[in-house]
């Protein structure tokens, strides 16, 4: 597909997000916030090579985040806040040179900060 842009936003949509999304590789903007979509962020989320901004704030999202949707070098704005995400932050979170706002406040994460700022 040549969708770059998705808004769905402060909806009352519920499920899960498929693993198809992946195939969206043209996808630069991805807002889901504000929403009651639940199930884990699918690691598929790698694949969009060209994702700059996501938000998946304000959901029910559980377990923990996919090392691979940091592997997308080009990411500038993360909000995974208000969700029910569990685990440590993956330590390629350090590793986004171009990353300007990255917001995982409000879940129930562990571990070190200092693996995240530095």
């Amino acid at each position: 597909t040549n969708l770059d842009f998705v808004t769905i936003g402060d909806n009352f949509l519920t499920g899960t997000l498929p693993s198809q999304l992946g195939q969206m590789t043209l996808l630069e903007y991805f807002y889901v916030e504000g929403n009651s979509l639940t199930g884990t962020l699918p690691k598929e989320l790698g694949q969009l090579t060209s994702l700059k901004y996501v938000d998946f704030s304000n959901n029910g999202f559980i377990g923990t985040v996919p090392k691979e949707l940091f592997e997308s070098n080009g990411l500038i704005y993360v909000n995974i806040s208000m969700n029910a995400l569990t685990g440590t932050m993956p330590p390629e979170v350090s590793e986004l040179d171009d990353m300007s706002i990255f917001d995982f406040s409000q879940n129930n994460f562990t571990g070190s900060v200092n693996n995240l700022l530095c």
